[in-house]
C-alpha cells in the first residue's frame, strides 16, 4: 500500500508539472530525500 500511494504521489507530481523530464527527475530526488 506504501508503494503504490507513493506512486500515486509521484504521479500526481509528474501530471502537475509541465515537463516531462521532471517525471524521472523528481522520483530519483525523492529516492534520495528518504
Amino acid at each position: 500500500v506504501r508503494a503504490s500511494s507513493l506512486r500515486v504521489e509521484t504521479s500526481l507530481h509528474c501530471s502537475e508539472s509541465p515537463a516531462p523530464r521532471a517525471k524521472p527527475a523528481a522520483r530519483q530526488n525523492e529516492k534520495t530525500a528518504r
